[in-house]
């Protein structure tokens, strides 16, 4: 326990594990445009932010993907109720946003593009495989990420 209110201290990912639950899948933004001018496509992005508060914990992803027929974003955050208010290490945190959150967060991303590319019956884009715990991780304690 740390001094500051007795906050539990998080070191290891597989204590916080003990101390959190699933409760919702939120999505931010879901789109899907088809290309018609033919412009050069522009690169593909996926970012992570973290928000952490005395309640919850989430791990939101945003992922832009570019084709040559549409571009598809899909951003959606996993929310985790915290039993009791903790304080989590940078390293521990860490692992488990990338073993753990960005995993249960990718499928709803990889399904949202797979049903843009429906509605613009166009070629499905295939986001590339993630190896667990090999994931870029931006501090961001607000949870906003900016728009590509």
């Amino acid at each position: 326990m740390s001094e500051a209110g007795n906050i539990r201290q998080i070191d290891d990912p597989h204590d916080l594990l003990e101390l959190v639950e699933l409760t919702d899948v939120r999505f931010y933004e879901s789109a899907a445009k088809r290309r018609l001018d033919g412009s050069e496509r522009g690169d593909d992005t996926f970012r992570v932010a973290v928000r952490h508060d005395d309640q919850e914990l989430e791990i939101r992803c945003r992922t832009r993907i570019e084709s040559d027929a549409a571009t598809f974003i899909a951003d959606a955050g996993a929310v985790y109720q915290l039993t009791e208010p903790v304080e989590i290490s940078p390293q521990a945190l860490e692992t488990f946003v990338g073993r753990v959150g960005v995993m249960a967060v990718y499928p709803f991303l990889r399904e949202a593009v797979s049903q843009g590319a429906a509605r613009l019956t166009v070629a499905r884009p295939l986001l590339p495989m993630l190896v667990g715990g090999n994931v870029p991780l931006e501090r961001d304690e607000s949870s906003h990420i900016e728009d590509d």
